[in-house]
């Protein structure tokens, strides 16, 4: 009992104490401040031997009836710590004697921090951990006889999860929750048991839960080369594909206010949507609770070819819900989202005598998002996104056989809003507007880049007096950006209109050229000089700008 309570305790006690005066030659000031510091932890940890065999009985499943429990926590923290000031100032005339202008001020301060933690791992592969944080005011609320420590000024407390099984050699699955729960009780204002008459309670939580799904598929097939041709055929095919991954989580917020108490164990611990305390009146429309809902989904998987070629795919979906003072529902999926690689271009047959390493990449992204404010339905959305991406479009890095390394990357993008109109009401007959008319109007956003960036190193053995290597980078980029808004299309204008056309919005173009230079002067010296210059024209108002700009800088190292 000595080994598990007493030596793993550890704590300690200070006092100080300081006092000081000054002041001119009328007034004179003394101040005496007491500090009592105190900390009490305890510390134990549990080793996890041998547990309990309960899937004994369970056939043929040899890993579950290897599985031991364990019944007693792995580790059990507890750290106090307190401090006390008490500080007593005077202001008082400087004449010997004269006590009718003595201005005196007493402050004291008590607080004390807890914090508790606690380990369970009642199986290898399921591990739980709690932690705890409570801050109190012990100023005239320390009654040892009643059991009443304090005011409770704040709590804060974590809840984490974590299920990682290991069944079979072929499928990895991993899930996990965390539940963070958060409350502050407010000091301004008439003091009452839970914050004060005006503002209440504050209680924010947050709470996560994802699972993730590794399928891999080589373990699973390989067996089969072994086998005959036709299934031998199959496992080599099937063996080129990389392990699939899939993850499915949900994210949850909620920030409430004014509340006359605790919300129960199932709310902080996120087990429970609704906080089911009574509110205080009078509560201000700025301090509404809000609620925050992410729902998204992961699908990926890669494919590895002859040559040095890879290709990998994926898809996601991402769902978010938003209630309080504005009511919105944003809905985005990405499919697909494929990337090309080709790490052996230097290989073929000419490019081998120019280049030693050459790497080809290529994305292509196509999304769809949906706004609304209450809803996706015709009459609450509000935007409607098309979106492709090639980023980047091609990216080309390769070193070159004498030592040059070039990288070219080109990136393209294109996205159609189409907007509506928002705050929808029926008409005299009860029927709301259809989602054309609803139609605002469509903007298009067209972006383009390119980027090409050559460096190269000037070695000693070119030029004998060189100490060291004099490293070129030169770098040449040039965008593009234009956004056109498309009104609404009138199917036949009124007598005397014009029709619509389009409105251009923006419409840049900027291209950019840098030269730069770093050479090694000695063992502790490094200096260098770049000189860039930037075009950018806006062709829409018309407008030119240039940019000089010329560096020098040095870089000095102390040993």
């Amino acid at each position: 009992m000595s080994r598990l309570f007493f030596d793993k305790v550890n704590a300690s006690l200070s006092l100080v104490g300081t006092n000081s005066a000054s002041g001119a030659i009328t007034r004179r000031r003394s101040s005496d401040q007491n500090q009592l510091n105190g900390t009490f932890n305890y510390d134990v940890t549990i080793p996890q031997k041998t547990g309990i065999k309960l899937f004994t009985w369970v056939p043929k499943v040899k890993r579950l009836k290897e599985s031991q429990f364990f019944y007693l926590p792995s580790t059990m923290r507890y750290r106090l710590q307190f401090t006390r000031q008490l500080r007593d100032q005077q202001d008082f005339s400087a004449v010997a004697g004269d006590t009718s202008d003595v201005i005196r001020t007493n402050t004291e301060s008590f607080n004390l921090n807890e914090n508790y933690e606690i380990k369970f791992l009642p199986f290898r592969s399921l591990t739980t951990d709690f932690k705890m944080n409570i801050t109190r005011d012990l100023r005239q609320s320390l009654t040892f006889t009643g059991l009443q420590f304090g005011r409770e000024n704040g709590r804060q407390q974590t809840f984490t999860a974590a299920y990682t099984p290991r069944i079979f050699n072929w499928l990895t699955t991993n899930g996990q929750y965390n539940a963070n729960y958060r409350e502050n009780l407010e000091t301004g204002g008439q003091r009452t048991p839970n914050g004060n008459a005006r503002r209440g309670l504050t209680v924010n939580t947050q709470n996560q839960a994802s699972v993730r799904l590794g399928l891999n598929l080589p373990a699973l097939f390989r067996p089969l080369i072994r086998k005959g041709k036709a299934l031998k055929t199959v496992g080599k095919a099937v063996s080129a594909i990389s392990n699939m991954n899939a993850q499915v989580g949900r994210n949850k917020t909620f920030n409430n206010f004014g509340l006359t108490g605790r919300p129960s164990f199932k709310y902080q611990f996120g087990f429970s949507d609704t906080i089911r305390v009574p509110l205080l009146e009078g509560q201000s429309l700025t301090r509404t609770p809000t609620l925050n809902v992410t729902d998204r989904i992961d699908v990926n998987a890669s494919i590895r070819l002859p040559l040095g070629l890879s290709v990998q795919s994926g898809t996601n979906f991402n769902h978010t819900r938003a209630s309080g003072n504005a009511d919105t529902e944003d809905k985005r999926r990405t499919l697909p989202d494929l990337k090309f690689s080709w790490r052996g271009v230097h290989k073929g047959p000419v490019l081998r005598w120019l280049w030693t390493s050459a790497n080809l990449t290529s994305n292509f992204q196509l999304s769809t998002t949906k706004r609304g404010e209450g809803g996706l339905g015709d009459t609450s959305i509000t935007n409607d996104i098309q979106e492709r991406k090639l980023s980047p479009m091609i990216s080309l890095s390769t070193r070159w056989k004498n030592g040059m390394s070039t990288t070219v990357q080109t990136n393209r993008s294109h996205s159609t809003d189409l907007r509506f109109q928002r705050n929808v009401q029926a008409d005299e007959d009860g029927a709301f507007p259809t989602l054309e008319e609803r139609t605002i109007g469509t903007t298009v956003t067209n972006t383009s880049n390119l980027r090409a960036q050559l460096r190269y190193s000037i070695k000693p053995k070119i030029f004998e007096s060189l100490q060291s290597n004099i490293d070129m980078d030169f770098t040449f980029q040039m965008s593009d950006n234009t956004q056109i808004e498309r009104p609404r299309v009138v199917p036949e204008p009124e007598p005397g209109e014009e029709p619509q056309d389009e409105i251009i919005r923006r419409n840049e173009s900027t291209w950019s050229g840098q030269v730069g230079a770093q050479y090694r002067f000695s063992e502790n010296f490094t200096g260098g000089l770049s000189f860039r210059h930037e075009r950018r024209k806006d062709l829409l108002r018309e407008l030119t700008n240039n940019t000089y700009e010329f560096r020098l800088f040095g870089e000095i190292e102390f040993n």
